[in-house]
């Protein structure tokens, strides 16, 4: 790990592949009407109309693992781990029907 940190140019691709993936999920995110925090970093917290508990077990069923956020008073959100695009198309493809049922339908 302290190698890959000194290494600048890995570094840098690493910086800019985490902002594609995090741009790429905002779009779609906004495409399915939700909220999502989250400045920097590899992962995001999505808010959904129904507690982040239920949305985690939905998605861990179906084979996506989230992180609910209820443990940091954040009880209708979910962590989400940005990955690659086959990854966030995974979690889409699973996410998409709960989420547009009635999970991220809120007008904010």
């Amino acid at each position: 790990a302290e190698s890959a940190c000194q290494d600048r140019s890995f570094v840098e691709v690493s910086r800019l592949r985490n902002q594609e993936a995090r741009m790429a999920f905002l779009r779609e995110a906004e495409q399915h009407r939700c909220q999502v925090t989250g400045e920097g970093g590899n992962f995001v917290a999505m808010e959904t109309l129904f507690p982040g508990e239920e949305l985690a077990k939905d998605l861990l069923r179906r084979g996506i693992a989230v992180k609910p956020l209820s443990a940091y008073g954040l009880s209708q959100h979910v962590r989400i781990s940005l990955g690659t695009p086959r990854q966030m198309e995974a979690f889409w493809k699973v996410a998409t029907p709960l989420l547009d049922e009635s999970g991220c339908s809120r007008d904010y």
